[in-house]
């Protein structure tokens, strides 16, 4: 009887382990905004069974914990020649495409893949992939009291509402038939300034917040940025998707004669463990990065009306997303900045704060079309202005990734 049980538990852990056979890892590359290409996928002949998959099948990737819904592209069978087996190669896309849902993919160092009834692992060959992402928007503004004196902030009709003054005024609100632009990218390649080296990646940024008014009380904020970076491994969920650099940075005021220099060291990343909140979306939830920060910490040249102050500066920022009701977004943002620049004059502060909370309604997220409000408050940037500032409007952001090292 023994022998008996004996056997048909053998013959059990066999079937099981036919079932969940050894299919072996293929790759995983992200190579823009909507599509990845998952290479050594099994073949047919391979205990996985993922058989001819035909374009417009249906395909999901696990990553993150959360199922993203692809489609096939294109599929390319392996073949078997006298010495190997070469295996199939697949272009799967993004059936409602987001680009938070590919960086999530790029968060990982193992997904998971699923065709038809097969399920396999892929490995993700581009932990930091290339990209450049850009945002922008322009509309009339209005500044005054960040106290509230006089007529206090108000709203205009147009896109932008803007309530600005230097620290410590007691301005009213005024109207100047200001226009201010703004416009941020961002921009990371493989190797330094176009040559491979290692496993380095180029970042540069160009951030733009300015007005056509050469009037100190609107925001004048505008710097750009070269430095480069490496990725740093991830850490469980107390750091995914961390890089640590150095770069180099100057910042601007258009209209004033204020400029800063500074050379930086930077360390920046996710935090899985504070993840992307959701609330009442009937539609699953969305996918985004968790808790983000950056931080740098370097030297600092400033010029300003002929005086030079030269010291050390930190800064931080930190980002939270929420999203609600399948189609709202709600951003937390904070910045902090504290400064030990010689000379500093009295009425700058050594520390600087700006808190923004921004509403957004996704109107096409593949698009990257939303309508928005947002409120600031504090001071940073070039211009050390104190700021409390309103924004009714349209927003424009796109994001393309361009393929692995």
């Amino acid at each position: 009887m023994k022998r008996i049980l004996t056997l048909v538990l053998l013959l059990s852990a066999a079937a099981v382990s036919s079932a969940f056979a050894d299919c072996g890892t293929a790759t995983l590359s992200t190579f823009s905004n909507t599509n990845v290409s998952v290479g050594e996928v099994p073949a047919n002949a391979d205990d996985c069974q993922v058989g001819t998959p035909a374009k417009g099948d249906t395909a999901s990737i696990t990553a993150g914990g959360e199922t993203i819904a692809m489609t096939v592209v294109k599929y390319s069978a392996g073949i078997t020649t006298a010495t190997a087996t070469l295996r199939g190669i697949l272009q799967l896309a993004v059936v409602d495409p987001a680009p938070e849902k590919l960086q999530l993919i790029n968060n990982e160092t193992n997904v998971s893949v699923t065709i038809g009834k097969a399920t396999f692992s892929a490995r993700v060959l581009n932990p930091t992939p290339n990209y450049f992402r850009y945002r922008w928007s322009v509309g009339p503004a209005t500044s005054g009291d960040p106290n509230g004196g006089g007529s206090g902030s108000s709203t205009t009709s147009g896109i932008i509402a803007n309530d600005t003054a230097g620290s410590g005024s007691t301005s009213t609100s005024k109207s100047a038939g200001a226009i201010r632009v703004q416009y941020s990218a961002q921009y990371a390649n493989s190797g330094m300034l176009g040559t491979k080296v290692g496993s380095t990646q180029t970042v540069a940024t160009i951030d733009i917040d300015t007005t056509d008014q050469n009037d100190p009380s609107f925001i004048d904020n505008n710097k750009a940025t070269l430095g480069f970076q490496w990725a740093l491994p991830a850490a469980g969920n107390l750091l995914k998707q961390g890089t640590i650099g150095f770069s180099g940075s100057a910042a601007k005021s258009f209209h004033q004669d204020i400029h800063d220099i500074d050379a930086t060291v930077n360390f920046s990343g996710w935090l899985p463990v504070i993840h992307t909140l959701n609330l009442f979306n009937r539609s699953g939830q969305f996918i985004s990065a968790p808790l983000s920060f950056t931080t740098s910490y370097g030297y600092r040249n400033r010029e300003q009306s002929g005086d030079t102050f030269h010291g050390r500066v930190f800064e931080a920022t930190a980002l939270y997303h929420i999203f609600a009701a399948d189609r709202y977004k709600l951003d937390l943002a904070g910045d902090w900045t504290v400064n030990d620049l010689s000379n500093r004059p009295a009425t700058t502060p050594r520390t600087q704060r700006m808190y923004k909370a921004t509403i957004s309604y996704l109107a096409d997220p593949a698009a990257g079309f939303s309508l928005l409000t947002s409120f600031e408050d504090g001071s940073a940037g070039v211009m050390l202005t104190k700021v409390r500032q309103y924004f009714v409007g349209l927003a424009v952001s796109k994001i393309n990734f361009s393929g692995g090292r």
